[in-house]
């Protein structure tokens, strides 16, 4: 069917307001409704308008989150320049069509741009597009002539976590910066992302000293709440399933006694938006019932609640929170009396329960009733935040600059493309991913975003959100709905499906069970696709078939990965050890049937350099080029960048190993055959 043909992807919308609370709008926004519209129509719109093509096309894609609201004050900034700039939300049509609500409320004022499958070939009319950084979308959908700029999500996430943990080195071509790091090697990202799965515009990542938007507006929130009575105190939790387990057990005690002691302040209490439903969360909501000084706040962002507060309390210990940035006020830290924490944040004060309430009182009978502006941007710049109040002024000066891919000389640049050596194959890349067992490896996705046909990738990917047990609500789910995807498939290879039961017997019904539990304790139903894998008989039947890796071929700290290769193997002859902590420690421990012939331990840590390990020296790498003997990398967190440091240090005909670390991982191993790119890497 012709694209245009359709009106439901060319009628252009006016959908009315609904409610005042979205994310603080009834502070900041305006009562107009938001305009929505098909890719399709826009792009037409585009062409017919007069005069050419004066402003640049940003769009600021935004999807339903918890940290969405990072993303609307920054829509909202740039709209102020208009006649430089054309900005616009944009999402999928799906997306639109299952949070249509919600987006009527949050974009209330502004316009929404949503395409489908069939626009893709559309979104090239844009200039560039601004995402949050995701674990879970690679944004493969746009082309690579539209230049992509990401943004952290929250003040504390260094640059090494946008870009390999967050996947940025596949598809950003700037980050904007929030606030000074320490100087990195423009060259600590070359060779990391393989040029065949990326999706940049040009061939490095940059960081744009940017700032905050999000921390600009509760700035102005503050001043203009400073005079707001009753004062207010911000009980902020965390995610639930990060929250430490006996702090789990304080919130309500905890609620009750900020209610009961400080009924002359409003008690702000708020959990993430995914955590509404915990029955925790109930409990309180239940207790505040009985109280005039309790507020439950279900804003999208917190800003209009915390702006008129005195201090906050929380339980989990950040690195750095906006609260104490933009009112200049204390955070109490609340721990169990058994399980002291520590904070570097001058403005936290750490407290155990019993001491919460005497703390507090200390602070508010001495609380300066104002902290002046002058001194909150002066704070906010002493902890190195870029641009304090300004940030998207900045951005759009520097719009220009950016379009044309220039770099300014304070922008810090990372180049992709290896200067000296060729890109490591595509195979030899996943070999080393998948062997790093990274959780949410962001590796497979970009892989997906440019195979989408692959079959045995999302067994990959369901895999890797498997292993971030570390926050299950939030990934298992993931992990499961990829497996799902996966079992929709036709004509699905005998291997893949031999793997497929395997993995769920080892890891999926294990992962299915856990849900299952907390959606029994919390009350919250599991979606139905998730639910249907229960009964599926799909990965259940080909156990036996297929090259199965049985439970003797695997040994730990024995079977090693050939990652020339990508095959596991048993004995690699004598070794050399690349990396002196603990897991070349552990790896030495284990009583060696077979790869015991250690020649040497180097590691590139100069501190590491001259300890004695297992009674030998360790030495600096350039060991290593003493000999021809094969390498050992005993990492997993940094074996993409040991491997990539050995690849061109010792050439690519060096034999290199990495430590199997689970069943699993060498069953996925020969999967990785089926991994080709068209252009048969």
């Amino acid at each position: 069917m012709n694209r245009h043909s359709n009106p439901s992807l060319s009628m252009p919308t006016r959908l009315p307001r609904r409610g005042m609370d979205g994310l603080g709008m009834g502070q900041h926004g305006t009562d107009q409704a938001m305009e929505a519209i098909s890719l399709t129509h826009q792009v037409s719109a585009w062409h017919a308008a007069p005069g050419g093509r004066p402003r640049a096309r940003i769009g600021i894609r935004i999807a339903r989150s918890a940290i969405s609201n990072q993303l609307v004050p920054l829509l909202r900034g740039l709209a102020d320049h208009r006649e430089k700039i054309d900005a616009f939300a944009i999402t999928k049509h799906r997306e639109f069509e299952e949070n249509r609500a919600w987006y009527e409320q949050a974009l209330a004022g502004h316009r929404l741009i949503f395409y489908s499958d069939r626009e893709f070939d559309l979104l090239d009319r844009l200039d560039a597009v601004i995402f949050l950084e995701s674990n879970q979308d690679i944004y493969g959908e746009f082309p690579e002539n539209v230049v992509k700029i990401g943004l952290p999500h929250g003040v504390d996430i260094p640059l090494r976590k946008t870009v390999i943990g967050y996947g940025g080195g596949y598809c950003f071509d700037y980050v904007l910066g929030l606030m000074r790091q320490a100087p990195s090697d423009p060259a600590c990202f070359e060779g990391l992302f393989p040029r065949a799965l990326r999706n940049h515009a040009l061939n490095h990542v940059c960081e744009i000293p940017f700032g905050f938007p999000k921390l600009d507006e509760f700035i102005h929130e503050v001043t203009l709440q400073e005079t707001k009575r009753p004062r207010a105190i911000a009980y902020h939790l965390s995610s639930l399933s990060l929250e430490n387990p006996g702090s789990l057990k304080l919130i309500v005690p905890t609620l009750k006694r900020l209610l009961d002691h400080f009924p002359e302040h409003r008690i702000v209490f708020r959990p993430i938006m995914s955590d509404r439903g915990h029955p925790i969360v109930a409990a309180c909501r239940e207790l505040g019932s009985l109280y005039g000084n309790f507020h439950f706040s279900d804003a999208e962002s917190y800003i209009p609640d915390y702006a008129a507060a005195t201090a906050m309390v929380c339980h989990r210990a950040y690195k750095l929170h906006l609260f104490g940035l933009a009112t200049g006020r204390p955070t109490f830290l609340c721990h169990p009396e058994d399980e002291p924490v520590a904070s570097d944040d001058p403005t936290v004060v750490t407290c155990p329960a019993t001491r919460l309430i005497d703390e507090l009182r200390s602070h508010l009978d001495h609380a300066r009733p104002i902290i002046p502006l002058s001194e909150r941007m002066d704070r906010c710049r002493q902890a190195g935040v870029h641009n304090p109040g300004s940030s998207i002024a900045f951005l759009a000066d520097s719009i220009d600059d950016i379009l044309r891919g220039k770099i300014r000389p304070d922008w810090p640049c990372h180049r992709l493309d290896p200067e000296t050596r060729p890109d490591i194959t595509l195979k030899t890349h996943m070999a080393a991913q998948l062997a790093s067992a990274r959780p949410a490896n962001m590796a497979f996705l970009a892989f997906a975003a440019k195979h989408p046909e692959n079959d045995e990738v999302l067994l990959l990917i369901a895999d890797s959100y498997a292993r971030a047990d570390f926050m299950p609500s939030y990934y298992y789910p993931m992990a499961l709905r990829h497996f799902h995807a996966l079992t929709k498939r036709k004509a699905l290879s005998v291997p893949l499906k031999a793997r497929m039961a395997r993995w769920w017997e080892y890891r999926g019904r294990h992962i299915l069970d856990h849900l299952s539990q907390a959606s029994e304790s919390d009350g919250i139903a599991l979606p139905d696709d998730i639910l249907s894998l229960r009964d599926s008989r799909l990965h259940a039947d080909h156990s036996g078939h297929g090259g199965a890796t049985e439970d003797a071929a695997f040994v730990r700290f024995e079977t090693l990965v050939d990652l020339r290769t990508s095959e596991p193997v048993r004995y690699a002859g004598p070794l050399m050890l690349y990396g002196a902590r603990k897991l070349a420690r552990d790896f030495l421990a284990h009583g060696h049937a077979a790869n015991g012939d250690i020649r040497a331990i180097t590691d590139p840590d100069p501190e590491a350099q001259g300890r004695d390990l297992a009674g030998r020296v360790v030495e600096a790498p350039e060991a290593l080029l003493e000999s021809d003997v094969p390498v050992l990398i005993c990492s997993y967190d940094y074996l993409p960048d040991a491997f990539r440091d050995l690849h061109r240090s010792l050439g690519p005909d060096r034999a290199l190993y990495a430590i199997c670390k689970d069943r699993l991982i060498a069953d996925l191993l020969p999967l990785l055959a089926a991994l080709r790119s068209p252009t048969g890497d």
